[in-house]
């Protein structure tokens, strides 16, 4: 007999950029980890090492998110575009 539930789905790339989209905007970073945690309490079906392929892979395609790499786990947090430069005569903060 199935021991995985009629109703449980596997995780895709549509369900882990949502879940990491929406944890980003909630906590401003997310990583593998918390995407799977995030998509099993909505039902699905998700392993640590598909999720971080996915991820990479939704990095990389979508070009919106960037991560760093502690040597353990990567963070992911989108990407902040500025299109503008700060002109050298805008004067610089200073306690003095």
């Amino acid at each position: 007999m199935n021991s995985l539930s009629q109703t449980s789905k596997y995780a895709d790339c549509h369900a882990v950029k949502r879940a990491a989209d929406t944890l980003m905007l909630l906590n401003g970073e997310t990583t593998t980890l918390e995407v799977k945690k995030f998509l099993r309490l909505e039902g699905y079906i998700a392993f640590q090492q598909e999720i971080s392929d996915m991820m990479d892979y939704i990095a990389k395609t979508y070009g919106n998110w960037v991560y760093t790499c502690n040597g353990k786990f990567r963070t992911y947090t989108f990407e902040i575009m500025m299109d503008f430069q700060v002109s050298p005569q805008v004067p610089a903060f200073s306690w003095s």
